[in-house]
């Protein structure tokens, strides 16, 4: 984080299981509200007071479904929706500044002692730009803007004590 950074994140998390716990759908909330500490434009870098502070908000909307094919090992589709504002205003239309949607398969092993999750999500050509008119922000449907890549991929360890 640093000095020049304060967030909040809140998070909801929906989960039913079915077929004596199988199969899995999840739908995952994420608010975040974020104060970065700059420099006014044209303003001395190193001058305290001429900083202000750059307020952000972020929503993400995820909704998963996983499937246990056999003992430890389950295999999934993952959804996400990923919404940037200005402001602390994460539910805003007129604040909002950029809106991508990644699609994407998940591996998931797991024993009693350790799980391994791997995720590759793709972005969908369904995304806006909403405070950035320049072409180069998004092309053929994906946005380029600042946090937004073309591709992700995750992996996840945990272990258990």
């Amino acid at each position: 984080m640093g000095a020049g950074l304060r967030e909040l994140e809140s998070r909801l998390i929906v989960q039913k299981n079915f077929l004596d716990d199988r199969m899995v759908l999840a739908f995952n909330l994420t608010v975040t509200d974020d104060w970065r500490d700059v420099p006014r434009p044209g303003a001395n870098d190193n001058d305290p007071l001429d900083h202000a502070w750059l307020k952000q908000s972020g929503m993400n909307l995820g909704l998963a479904g996983s499937y246990r094919f056999t003992s430890g090992w389950s295999a999934g589709l993952e959804l996400q929706n990923e919404r940037g504002f200005e402001g602390i205003a994460p539910f805003s239309a007129s604040a909002r500044t950029d809106v991508a949607y990644y699609l994407g398969p998940s591996l998931h092993y797991a024993n009693q002692h350790l799980f391994v999750t791997a995720t590759y999500l793709e972005q969908l050509p369904l995304a806006s730009d909403y405070a950035h008119t320049s072409p180069d922000f998004v092309v053929d449907g994906r946005t380029y803007a600042a946090n937004f890549e073309r591709r992700r991929v995750r992996l996840k360890f945990g272990w258990y004590f």
